[in-house]
């Protein structure tokens, strides 16, 4: 018959690897969730620490993307700039597969006629990622995602919102209607400058 101190001291090295087995689950748990499992990171919180953060109307969507929905929605698409709240920028962009989070889920979808907020280059999480983030002024948002309105996105980085007569950009149209607007002024100042040159010469 086996001693029962030994036999306590054979189960000791069971119970310990146990133990350090649990232990190291618990310890690898939360890198997991934050690097895929974790939810939709959001924009009001993690949009200051992006690069590049613009606002912009979606005018096209590729329909080859490898992401798509059934509602015309796509993950490669065209983004005209409104607004500029941070970095470098183009007045349109091509934004192609935005990762919210390295997962083939977690890709950020667009619809044409969507007025979005989008922070590219942004990070956070332990251990630390990099990812895109959106929310939706106008139009249906990705799953998960925030609306937002234009005031409120500026607020984030403590800049008044912008007044119409001071807009960056024009709507879709504004410059060509400008420059008719121009067209036409000149036209009719040179003819009255004419008029008033014939009148003088008779």
């Amino acid at each position: 018959m086996r001693h029962p101190l030994r036999r306590s001291r054979a189960v000791t090295p069971l119970a310990a690897a146990a133990v350090l087995a649990l232990g190291v689950a618990l310890v690898g748990a939360p890198g997991v969730s934050a690097d895929c499992d974790g939810p939709v990171p959001s924009f009001r919180e993690h949009a200051t620490s992006a690069d590049r953060v613009v606002i912009g109307d979606v005018i096209a969507v590729d329909g080859t993307s490898r992401w798509r929905d059934d509602n015309g929605g796509a993950s490669r698409f065209t983004l005209r700039v409104r607004y500029v709240l941070r970095g470098p920028f183009e007045r349109t962009m091509e934004l192609r597969d935005l990762a919210y989070l390295p997962c083939a889920d977690h890709i950020l979808i667009a619809r044409k006629g969507d007025r979005i907020a989008i922070a590219l280059g942004a990070s956070a999480f332990t251990p630390r990622i990099d990812f895109d983030t959106a929310a939706w002024i106008r139009g249906t948002p990705y799953p998960f995602s925030e609306r937002i309105t234009v005031a409120g996105a500026f607020s984030l980085f403590g800049l008044h919102p912008p007044d119409t007569s001071t807009v960056p950009f024009p709507a879709d149209g504004g410059q060509a209607w400008s420059g008719f607007a121009v067209l036409m002024a000149g036209l009719v100042v040179g003819a009255l400058v004419y008029r008033r040159i014939g009148l003088r010469s008779r």
